[in-house]
């Protein structure tokens, strides 16, 4: 008899331990794509002050700009959930942020040589 206790207890914790294996986690707030998207504009923001391409006043625009899009993911996050709806939101800013660094860069201003 107390061997088919042990058997029951055995098999219903190996169905609990495969039944928690095969449920994904909650999409918690994490944004992986907004995360790697956010350090490669600024990366690309680093790149057009260095090699002047950005004046100091347009870095620091793009700067704050960044930073406007940092706080937005991070208000879409708080709740542990980023939503399609913020998800659609934050991609739209990280592209108008990208669309701004693309026409800083190319445009004709420079960073003046330093003597």
């Amino acid at each position: 008899m107390l061997h088919r206790v042990v058997s029951a207890t055995a098999l219903a914790l190996a169905a609990l331990a495969a039944c928690a294996q095969a449920v994904p986690a909650p999409a918690a707030a994490g944004a992986p794509g907004i995360d790697q998207r956010q350090a490669a504009q600024g990366q690309r923001i680093d790149q057009g002050a260095a090699s002047g391409q950005l004046t100091r006043r347009e870095e620091l625009r793009l700067e704050r700009q960044q930073a406007h899009v940092d706080r937005a993911e991070n208000r879409a996050k708080a709740d542990g959930v980023v939503t399609g709806q913020e998800r659609k939101r934050l991609h739209a800013a990280q592209d108008a942020a990208s669309a701004d660094i693309a026409r800083q860069k190319h445009d004709r201003l420079r960073k003046p040589a330093s003597s």
